[in-house]
């Protein structure tokens, strides 16, 4: 799998969303995607605090390894589907954002 696919994929999902929600404007739409983005930000936060072991023990009892990753996904598909909402060409913004990260001196 390579960005391309990913972008193809968000691109595909905000098409089928756009079928579900005809009543959304751009603005609702773009709030939308933002909110599904917090949500499975949230989700995840959840499932790093099992892995880390710092969720109560009824929570922590059906913690799986897989369950984060998961989430992790998520945010990653929530977060390129909202790029492809607002019109952002995400592969050249991650090439900005790595060259910027690259430079930075830890």
């Amino acid at each position: 799998m390579n960005i391309s696919e990913l972008t193809e994929f968000a691109k595909e999902t905000s098409g089928r969303l756009r079928v579900k929600y005809p009543n959304f404007n751009l603005e609702t739409e773009m709030l939308y995607q933002m909110c599904k983005v917090t949500e499975e930000v949230g989700e995840m936060s959840d499932e790093l605090l099992k892995h880390l072991g710092s969720q109560r023990q009824d929570k922590l009892d059906g913690f799986k390894k897989e369950h984060l990753a998961e989430e992790m996904a998520d945010v990653i598909l929530a977060v390129l589907i909202a790029a492809e909402v607002a019109g952002i060409e995400i592969e050249p913004a991650l090439s900005q954002k790595m060259e910027k990260v690259r430079s930075r001196s830890f």
